[in-house]
């Protein structure tokens, strides 16, 4: 499958050159060792001249970031035009596996036997970041993210003896399939035999008494805690649950996969302050303080992965006791619009909305549904050196060298409105808000885009028409709210079916009808150009689609997560119902007149499409 490179796009253009196709993907051993053979003589072109000769950057943005490369040697002429949003993080890799002579490998689609993967242990991988892939004439061939990185190469020699063949893939990839096809055993089995050869004193954490220091822990609880994350990040687990329990009750583990909370493991409850001690104290939390909820960040595990920071919060319960909640924020390569899953118009409006010069743009969905990755997505679309950009977060979660990024605190009173307030005040002209939870910031984003600025603004919310009423049940005045509006964009993640083990047979004419009915119903839609629709798009022999599940989904018949989104553009008719105060369904009616699509029929259109089912759909669009 050919794969292509897209132009950065500046503020207030809209690329419509045809792609250049520069590199194949690679999605299979035999397709391996075709394209090895046939492998190219590494050029001696330089990234510049070659970005320069395919249009992706101008000489005045080359010279711009070799004069930054001046100043720091060590960074790569590819990472600083990276980090300046000149080009995106596939084409650079597109270009250096041209300039290299080496393949681009799609992961997703690549078979690779198990014998393979035994010539490598798992620690090795997973520290490396490497993945074997299959042999070629005695040689092992590794997928690495960077193959200018030498270290890991060695290792990978070292360990086999024999010959590597480096070839490359996407970092976010590479993990991906390590937890796949690494994966262990169901994590009770191997944490059970761990507390069981705990050698601790735990009278030394009696539940009654203040929770013990830091340096009186044993070894064994630290291993015991860094196991319990390490296992939940390999399970692809989103949330760890240390439920409280009281005196010598056992204390309950859970992680949660998906919408999904299953036991992770049982542990004595004499380890139970033991635990909270260890996981407050690498998360900065006040381990003396049990009478009020803390938040806490950790930003590394020893020997645990490099790219996961997590965050802690912890909730003191009735009988004095804590629970501890924590989220698993993997660090990944910024995605594209194009790679976020929106439909084509949907992409297209916001990428026309996010080049306008000032307004405010919200992006509203429950927590854990992707806004912050939608937010990043649309300031990368119009990240350029002639644009001031600050962010506003709590926590930072991307760090971008061009832009100015802000981490709110609160206990220090640098919470996000006294942030807004003062960059307000400091020319921006992009300012990204990581939450919009309360009047005053809500009203401080409208000022700043008032002031002509651009404010893309994430905040809690079920659809988009919501979350415009919710801001002016704020507080937010309606005339300022009506005139800086611009779009939002409301969002949910659906699990994706299981590419392995998908399965589909044609819709029935009784479930095709009940389909159209569902997709129509509190719209103006009629059912005879919903079905014509259809069969543009799909074809004729509509399908329902599904998975049967399997080794590599661990029997859900999921893998991954795919966006659904609804768009809200304002208009002179939404601009009215909001100076009005109007309520949600008149809202509803006038967005869905202007053409919005709802996030259930997004949802339907991407299970006809074979990209989930409508059990998921149905269930996260509630």
């Amino acid at each position: 499958m050919a794969i292509t490179v897209e132009k950065p796009v500046p503020h207030g253009y809209v690329d419509d050159r045809p792609e250049l196709a520069i590199v194949d993907r690679v999605n299979s051993p035999d397709q391996l060792r075709q394209t090895l053979k046939r492998q190219r003589a590494v050029s001696t072109m330089k990234l510049g001249t070659r970005l320069l000769e395919l249009k992706l950057i101008t000489n005045e943005q080359l010279n711009a970031a070799l004069q930054v490369q001046n100043t720091d040697s060590r960074r790569h002429l590819g990472e600083i035009l990276f980090d300046l949003g000149l080009v995106s993080k596939r084409q650079l890799d597109q270009v250096l596996c041209e300039k290299l002579g080496i393949p681009l490998i799609e992961l997703a689609q690549f078979k690779i036997e198990p014998e393979v993967l035994r010539l490598l242990p798992e620690d090795l991988v997973r520290q490396s970041g490497v993945l074997p892939l299959c042999r070629i004439e005695g040689k092992l061939v590794v997928a690495v993210s960077d193959p200018l990185d030498s270290e890991p190469l060695e290792r990978v020699r070292f360990r086999v003896q024999t010959p590597v063949i480096p070839v490359m893939a996407p970092r976010e990839e590479i993990e991906q399939a390590i937890r796949i096809h690494y994966k262990t055993d169901t994590p009770i089995r191997e944490a059970q035999p761990l507390s069981r050869i705990i050698k601790v004193d735990t009278r030394r954490f009696d539940a009654d008494r203040d929770t013990t220091p830091l340096d009186e822990l044993d070894s064994s609880v630290v291993r015991l805690v860094n196991k319990i994350i390490t296992d939940a990040y390999s399970s692809g687990a989103s949330d760890i649950h240390v439920d409280a329990s009281s005196g010598t009750e056992q204390v309950s583990v859970r992680f949660r996969t998906g919408e999904e909370l299953s036991e992770y493991t049982r542990l004595p409850g004499t380890l139970r302050a033991a635990i909270a001690t260890r996981i407050k104290t690498m998360a900065g939390i006040d381990i003396f303080e049990r009478r009020r909820p803390q938040e806490g960040r950790i930003d590394a595990i020893d020997n645990g992965p490099t790219n996961l920071q997590l965050r802690v919060i912890t909730v003191p319960t009735s009988d004095g006791n804590e629970d501890i909640a924590i989220k698993l924020v993997p660090t990944r390569e910024l995605l594209a619009i194009d790679k976020l899953g929106m439909s084509t118009d949907v992409a297209e409006s916001v990428g026309h909305l996010a080049a306008l010069p000032e307004g405010l743009l919200l992006i509203a969905g429950p927590a854990g549904s992707g806004t912050t990755t939608t937010a990043y997505a649309v300031m990368d679309l119009i990240n350029a050196a002639d644009r001031k950009i600050w962010t506003v977060e709590n926590p930072v979660e991307q760090t971008r060298s061009a832009w100015s990024q802000i981490e709110a605190n609160a206990k220090t009173g640098w919470d996000y409105a006294a942030i807004m307030e003062t960059v307000v005040r400091a020319d921006p002209d992009v300012v990204m808000v990581g939450e919009m939870r309360n009047r005053e910031t809500a009203a401080l984003a409208v000022e700043a885009a008032l002031n002509h600025s651009l404010v893309v603004a994430a905040m809690r919310g079920n659809s988009a028409v919501e979350a415009a009423a919710r801001i002016l049940d704020m507080g937010v005045d309606a005339f300022s709210l009506a005139d800086v509006i611009v779009g939002v964009i409301a969002q949910r993640l659906a699990r994706r079916l299981c590419g392995s083990c998908h399965i589909s047979r044609p819709l029935t004419p009784s479930e095709l009808e009940g389909l159209i009915q569902e997709y129509c119903q509190g719209t103006q839609l009629r059912p005879t150009q919903v079905r014509v629709e259809w069969t543009q798009r799909y074809g004729s022999a509509l399908e329902v689609h599904g998975a049967k599940g399997c080794e590599l989904c661990g029997g859900t018949g999921y893998h991954g997560h795919i966006g659904l989104y609804e768009l809200l553009r304002s208009g002179p008719a939404m601009h009215s119902l909001i100076m009005q105060r109007r309520p949600t369904n008149e809202l509803a009616a006038a967005a869905m007149q202007g053409g919005m699509r709802t996030l259930k029929q997004d949802g339907i259109d991407k299970a006809l499409a074979g990209l989930s089912d409508m059990r998921e759909i149905r269930a996260v669009t509630v």
